[in-house]
């Protein structure tokens, strides 16, 4: 096991740390929708899309939900979403460099990467896998049931 600040967590889900970008909202400040304070609005959030990591408001997750790009996207209540441990908020799914999404796994780093990434930095990699196989093997890996005894833990 390793310490995640007083929360032990296992070794697997302390090898994503690299992939944390610090984005959680400290508890005095209210969220806004992010998609309103791109438009200088400040509204209140309802909920978080995991896909997209935003908080929206209530008008704003409605046209979320009926867009066909993200109609199929989990989202959860920005309640449900600040009971979340610190470190499971502050995973992304983006590359902090290039701000794209993750798609291949680099297995000679152990990385996540995005598609700019490879290009950079593992030109000479081999093996590089689609994140998706990675992430169905973590899915049937033994440690996941360890890990969700880690988070009824909490």
């Amino acid at each position: 096991m390793v310490m995640g600040g007083n929360i032990p967590i296992n070794e697997e889900i302390a090898e994503i740390s690299p992939y944390i970008h610090h984005s959680k909202i400290a508890s005095t400040e209210q969220p806004i929708c992010t998609i309103c304070d791109d438009d200088r609005i400040s509204k209140t959030v309802v909920t978080w899309c995991t896909g997209c990591e935003v908080f929206f408001c209530g008008k704003c997750e409605k046209h979320h939900r009926k867009s066909r790009l993200s109609k199929d996207h989990k989202t959860m209540s920005a309640e449900d979403y600040h009971q979340l441990p610190t470190f499971i908020e502050e995973i992304s799914s983006q590359c902090k460099e290039h701000q794209e999404k993750f798609e291949r796994y680099c297995p000679f780093h152990a990385c996540l990467c995005c598609v700019q990434y490879i290009t950079d930095k593992h030109q000479k990699c081999q093996d590089i896998k689609p994140s998706s196989v990675i992430l169905n093997q973590a899915k049937s890996s033994a440690s996941v049931p360890l890990f969700e005894k880690d988070l009824k833990n909490l």
